[in-house]
């Protein structure tokens, strides 16, 4: 063969396999797109895999009560974070991604525009969340207001379900249809607690904190719970304001943080708010656990 066919031949094989040398120079690679979702929902991403520069969209749809509290791309061997749009979508980077997808339940405490950024917003959140407490309205807890004793007893009484009782009813000024009648009723059978006397209760005066440790001592015992770690009370300046059926609870409750002194004093004979109330109920909850 002369060289001007040797020549001749080589350029018509290049011709022949110019083609697929011409896709071969324009093919892209493709990179995995991975969806990492947390509980509350579901995610999913517009492509399994791209090649750079395409564009991708995350469609999220939370579960009823919850919803969709962050969309992050991250690069898979850089960790960048790759920027999304208004329509959740973004545009393919040379690499792997893996999309994080998370969802949060939505809390009712967040209608009450009273509790944000209180110093109790955790503890009362926690007592709205499992139906204990209940707002004044749709807006407001009230969290500083007073809390009374039956509304205390009522707290204790939903945490156990609203239990039937065939216990009667000793007290004289708690009827029959009041909205505590229940809980008193049930609360006084389980020996939680007395009135003061035989046929009082008070169900609308403002517990004080010795009340209240007292109630939530004979309930933690009602319930089994083991109350033998207590402090003494006499370093308080005050421990001489303590009625003498309330060393024991109020032992007890100091000593499991229940309730928490202020200044080296106790203050007894003050009465609690409802801040308070869901803070020392979050406190036992957390100590039964």
């Amino acid at each position: 063969m002369t060289m001007l066919k040797r020549i001749t031949s080589i350029f018509a094989i290049i011709l022949l396999f110019m083609p697929t040398i011409a896709k071969a120079a324009d093919f892209n690679p493709v990179y995995v797109i991975s969806v990492e979702v947390s509980d509350g929902g579901t995610a999913s991403a517009s492509k399994h895999a791209a090649s750079e520069g395409k564009k991708i969209y995350i469609t999220a749809e939370a579960f009823e009560g919850y919803f969709v509290k962050e969309i992050v791309v991250k690069e898979d061997k850089t960790g960048v974070e790759i920027e999304l749009d208004e329509n959740k979508m973004f545009l393919m980077p040379s690499r792997a991604v893996t999309v994080y997808v998370e969802f949060e339940k939505i809390h009712i405490c967040w209608n009450y525009t009273d509790i944000r950024g209180h110093w109790a917003e955790e503890e009362i959140c926690s007592a709205i969340e499992s139906g204990i407490m209940n707002g004044v309205s749709d807006t407001l807890f009230k969290p500083n207001a007073d809390m009374t004793r039956a509304m205390l007893v009522t707290i204790l009484y939903r945490m156990e379900g609203k239990p039937d009782t065939d216990g009667s009813n000793a007290f004289t000024d708690v009827k029959e249809d009041a909205w505590y009648f229940d809980a008193v009723r049930w609360a006084a059978s389980a020996d939680i607690v007395n009135g003061y006397s035989s046929d009082k209760f008070g169900p609308e005066d403002v517990i004080t904190r010795e009340q209240a440790a007292s109630m939530l001592y004979r309930y933690a015992k009602w319930k089994g719970m083991d109350v033998s770690q207590s402090v003494q009370l006499d370093s308080f300046a005050d421990s001489d304001k303590i009625s003498d059926y309330a060393w024991e609870a109020l032992s007890w409750a100091v000593g499991n943080e229940i309730l928490i002194g202020a200044g080296g004093r106790l203050y007894p004979l003050d009465g609690i708010i409802r801040a308070e109330s869901a803070a020392v109920i979050y406190r036992l909850t957390m100590l039964s656990k």
